[in-house]
């Protein structure tokens, strides 16, 4: 049995463009990007690029991928936003988050959800935290 050599970045030395993108869910090769190289990006690298050219990036196991943003995308996350805040709301259970509502699970993993809920019990002493990227857990 052949044995895959793995970078330290946690990826396969091996893999080519298409395994990358089989790795990300299958995302169009245009929003996967090169710099930093895949696997060596960080929370920090998502800051500069917002800040340096107005872009959103999330960060998947060291990888950068930029987010898809358009009317369609738009449409459904409002359709979404409107019933799950109704609901959310009318029930008391929590924080519901739009597309400016990005998310640090890990330290190698930064997510923009369009659409996101995050029930109280989340939430440390009941308060929501100011920073750009907030550690709650949808």
């Amino acid at each position: 049995m052949a044995t895959e050599t793995v970078l330290k970045t946690g990826l396969p030395t091996d893999w080519s463009v298409a395994d990358l993108q089989d790795h990300l869910g299958g995302i169009p090769a245009e929003r996967i990007r090169i710099y930093p190289p895949p696997g060596m990006a960080s929370v920090d690298d998502v800051v500069r690029i917002e800040a340096r050219e107005d872009r959103l990036c999330e960060l998947v196991d060291g990888i950068l991928v930029e987010k898809a943003m358009g009317w369609y995308e738009s449409t459904v996350a409002m359709l979404l936003r409107i019933k799950l805040g109704s609901f959310v709301v009318s029930h008391n259970l929590g924080k519901v988050l739009g597309t400016d509502g990005t998310l640090q699970g890990q330290l190698d993993m930064v997510r923009i959800p369009d659409v996101c809920f995050i029930g109280w019990d989340r939430f440390p002493d009941g308060q929501h935290s100011h920073k750009s990227a907030t550690t709650l857990i949808p």
